[in-house]
């Protein structure tokens, strides 16, 4: 271990801090055996906190998830896109020190950052500048790319052909439902069909399918918020696949299995706003489980200041770099609304996932009209194609964050070989699929790099709606009004 202060004492995957007042290090307890070692376990995590004089300490950061810090009597300044948790609660950032309570600070670390400088304010009034590492271990990111290339097995496995009408199409439903209940959130599963609105196409070409009314349903979570207001945040994606794939792996399964990631991780966090996650039936067939949502739920849309959407995420930055590969970011309804959104977009990503190149944070961003350019379907432009559109055109806020051109590379999607392995394939080789092929060979090395790539594209991604959330659900970040358009 290299001591690069008499202060500072980082090691690989933990740091373990102390205050001394007026004691100085020796130079030479450099080239002896490591003083932390009896307290490190096999990890090299800290297992007892490092003791000296009056202050005891030791914090383990990740990448993208929770980490802790104690010290008796200390405080300490923590990065500004760094968010403390506390009693439940995450904080805003300041530029203010926090106190260390009895049982440590918790924070949230970036999803990407490397290292993070903080200052620790000692009882005696002495400063402490510190770099703590904050290397990544799957499993551990507060929106976790890991569970969710965890719950895709699941759904490949268990849960293929998930097209109205066929019998994984109701199964994976009661499978979402107990997800969320288990969460601990409200669920409701609400059936309807042809007869409860006509079908709307989603391009010139779609194609009319006789599907027997209340075959389909959307899965709707809901948690109402802590606060004297009854706003909500709500995010979606939609479950359903069109008949001639199995996994739909991309289309959509990510943005299903992104929304139960995120319903996941703030299962256990208190929000002012009330959190709704929306697993849609029918976006295949021309937005039917979104638009019937809507229709049905005028309060609650009246209610919702934001709307995200999640369809085809993932298989963006940190994979291949194809045409670029960005997050294409479409907002609504056009105009100042659209504007806004779009700023703020780009300050999420740059604020808390700067390691990101800047050309790819918000690649071709476009305002969401309200014209369209199929007879009969609003907002029905290249970016307005999934379900954001009907949030948007009854004035809701909305976001549509996506992978960007990967998806023109990635030509498989709406046909059998949209499969995880294809997708994890793909990041792994930075090269289109061989025309014809299926689950093409590659070596064992080669594909977990690309399932690490997958699940970390997942993270950065899912930054944009965590972040905003608790932008907003701090009073950082409010979002615009309709009638400000």
């Amino acid at each position: 271990m290299t001591m690069k202060t008499p202060w500072q004492l980082p090691i690989t995957l933990a740091l373990v801090f102390m205050v001394l007042a007026g004691c100085a290090a020796d130079p030479d307890d450099a080239a002896t055996a490591d003083p932390l070692a009896p307290y490190l376990d096999e990890s090299g995590r800290s297992v007892v906190p490092f003791q000296a004089g009056a202050v005891t300490g030791a914090v383990t950061a990740t990448a993208g998830g929770l980490a802790t810090i104690t010290g008796d009597g200390a405080s300490v300044v923590l990065p500004s896109n760094v968010w403390v948790f506390q009693d439940g609660r995450f904080q805003a950032p300041k530029t203010e020190p926090w106190s260390i309570p009895a049982d440590g600070l918790e924070f949230l670390v970036p999803p990407f950052a490397e290292n993070l400088s903080i200052e620790v304010h000692g009882p005696d009034h002495e400063t402490v500048p510190l770099t703590v590492s904050t290397p990544y271990v799957e499993g551990e990111a507060f929106v976790d790319g890991a569970h969710i290339m965890d719950l895709y097995d699941i759904q490949r496995d268990e849960y293929p052909h998930r097209t109205p009408g066929q019998p994984n199409y109701k199964a994976s439903q009661l499978y979402f439902e107990r997800y969320f209940q288990d969460l601990g959130y409200e669920v409701s599963r609400d059936p309807y069909g042809f007869t409860d609105m006509p079908q709307l196409p989603t391009d010139a070409t779609s194609q009319t399918r006789n599907i027997q009314a209340g075959s389909m349903a959307n899965v709707v979570a809901y948690r109402p918020g802590t606060g004297s207001s009854d706003r909500i945040v709500a995010f979606g994606g939609h479950y359903d696949a069109v008949e001639n794939t199995r996994e739909a792996a991309f289309d959509d399964t990510s943005g299903t299995l992104a929304t139960l990631a995120l319903a996941r991780a703030f299962a256990d966090v208190q929000t002012d706003v009330g959190l709704l996650f929306g697993l849609w039936g029918g976006e295949e067939d021309g937005l039917l489980g979104s638009q019937f949502f809507v229709r049905s739920n005028p309060d609650i849309v009246a209610r919702t200041i934001l709307y995200v959407n999640l369809d085809v995420v993932s298989m963006a930055w940190p994979g291949p770099a194809v045409n670029p590969d960005p997050i294409v970011v479409s907002a609504g309804p056009d105009g100042p609304v659209a504007d806004d959104l779009l700023s703020q977009g780009a300050h999420i990503f740059q604020t808390y996932v700067p390691e990101m190149p800047e050309g790819l944070q918000i690649y071709e961003a476009v305002a969401e009209g309200q014209a369209g350019t199929v007879p009969g379907v609003p907002g029905s432009g290249v970016n307005a194609q999934s379900d954001h559109t009907p949030f948007i055109t009854s004035g809701v806020p909305s976001y549509f964050a996506f992978a960007g051109n990967v998806s023109n590379v990635f030509a498989f999607i709406h046909g059998p070989q949209d499969t995880i392995y294809n997708m994890t394939w793909f990041m792994a080789t930075n090269e289109p699929l061989p025309e014809g092929t299926s689950n093409p060979p590659l070596e064992p090395e080669r594909l977990a790099h690309g399932r690490h790539l997958l699940l970390r594209s997942f993270e950065a991604q899912l930054a944009l709606p965590l972040y905003m959330t608790l932008e907003i659900d701090s009073g950082v970040y409010k979002p615009p009004v309709k009638d400000q358009a």
